[in-house]
């Protein structure tokens, strides 16, 4: 519930305010629970998104047990949060943030220390993507201590 709160709070900030500074305080959120996979697509129809989307509905246990929260920015207008619409999120702040252009595919993974582990402009592969994030010191220590 204390996330929760913390998580719509911050959303409110982001909203009255508007700046990229405030995408980072929503991002802190997810801090030491959640590991952040973002891409961001110019359009639903790109070929890379399509194939983004398939990969990831093909290995949501494997999200689940990587703490792992997907982010959608697409058109420059939609952003989705696990497959929900934030229609209240304005996209170009993250845009700004992470310093992406609009017309470009990119897929950008935050681990749970709120660093950016992994950017790429093209699709990223299951593969590539649990290998890295299971490499990752407090990924292994999940492992070791049977969590996930």
């Amino acid at each position: 519930m204390v996330k929760h709160t913390a998580l719509v709070l911050g959303v409110l900030f982001i909203l009255t305010n508007c700046s990229s500074a405030d995408v980072g305080r929503l991002m802190e959120n997810y801090l030491w629970e959640k590991r952040v996979l973002i891409i961001f697509s110019p359009s639903t129809e790109r070929s890379n998104l399509k194939a983004q989307n398939r990969m990831l509905s093909a290995v949501k246990s494997g999200l689940r047990e990587r703490d792992m929260v997907v982010w959608r920015l697409i058109d420059g207008k939609s952003v989705t949060v696990n497959g929900r619409q934030k229609p209240h999120l304005p996209t170009r702040i993250f845009y700004k943030h992470f310093k992406v252009s609009p017309e470009k595919f990119v897929v950008i993974l935050l681990g749970k220390d709120g660093g950016e582990k992994l950017r790429k402009a093209r699709r990223v592969t299951a593969d590539e993507l649990f290998a890295l994030i299971d490499a990752m010191p407090m990924r292994q220590q999940e492992m070791r201590e049977g969590r996930n």
